[in-house]
């Protein structure tokens, strides 16, 4: 067996067939990377200890480290399995002693958050203004908002499955946001509640992008900030304001309370609401 074999054996996993679409995209592009570098003629057997220790360095130099831990993290799971079926004596990939990649720090302030809403409207796109506020109050991911159905409204609530994980959702509206997505709703027939009016359509992962892009250049918003971290400023907006752990993990829909680091940050909200606490001062 060589490592140009290593995609199509990967996907005859029954352990890659149960995951979610979005692992699967991801997994494929990272194997790529390795199968790229490691050679496609080489064989199995011979991607040694130094040959993982390259790869993670040409990575981590040339691209990121980001990159890097998560390709050889994905080696080091499919090694275990050529081991499992035959196909290798030993996991050069296990061991290495990755770096934990830092998460993505970037929070919007809630101006910005308005402000970005605000030249949406302006510039007539009111449904992507609609999409980064749902995903800021509502602290869910952009994939989520934009293909959310019209069913997901029930009047009190919106309940919905994450399709990165398959959660099941039920988020409590306020009553100005019950107003709101009925009105949105009540414009338009389309099954989907975000119409972008370019297209009369969803906005896809390109478009919302490429808009958002340039409704934040307008806005003089920094361009790093990007519409998937206004569900970290959300979270950590709600920890910042006490909320308890379980009231985030269900706010986010989150299964493990590890998954709550990215939004515990050493923010001086929180700074300061330890010290308030440390002397009894309150809010």
């Amino acid at each position: 067996m060589r490592v140009a074999d290593l995609s199509i054996w990967m996907e005859n996993l029954p352990s890659f067939q149960g995951l979610k679409p979005n692992s699967k995209r991801n997994y494929r592009q990272w194997l790529k990377i390795a199968v790229d570098n490691l050679g496609m003629g080489t064989p199995i057997r011979a991607v040694g200890y130094l040959e993982a220790d390259r790869l993670y360095l040409k990575l981590s130099t040339e691209k990121s480290s980001h990159q890097a831990v998560s390709v050889c993290r994905l080696c080091s799971v499919l090694w275990a399995q050529l081991i499992r079926y035959g196909h290798s004596k030993v996991n050069p990939f296990s061991r290495m002693r990755l770096p934990t990649p830092s998460s993505r720090q970037q929070l919007w302030t809630q101006e910005q958050v308005y402000k970005f809403s605000s030249v949406a409207s302006k510039r007539g796109l009111s449904s992507l203004g609609l999409l980064a506020e749902m995903c800021y109050v509502f602290c869910q991911r952009p994939i989520d908002i934009r293909l959310m159905t019209r069913e997901a409204y029930q009047g009190s609530t919106l309940e919905f499955d994450q399709i990165k994980t398959g959660v099941h959702m039920s988020l409590w509206l306020m009553p100005s946001w019950r107003h709101r997505i009925s009105s949105v709703l009540r414009s338009h027939n389309h099954n989907s509640l975000v119409i972008c009016e370019l297209t009369n359509q969803p906005y896809n992962k390109n478009n919302y992008n490429v808009l958002a892009f340039d409704i934040k250049r307008e806005a003089r918003i920094p361009i790093e900030l990007q519409l998937r971290d206004l569900r970290r400023t959300g979270l950590t907006e709600a920890a910042n304001h006490d909320a308890t752990d379980s009231e985030l993990m269900s706010m986010g829909g989150h299964k493990r309370k590890e998954s709550l680091r990215p939004y515990r940050l050493n923010t001086r909200q929180q700074a300061e609401n330890g010290m308030r606490k440390r002397f009894g001062l309150g809010k």
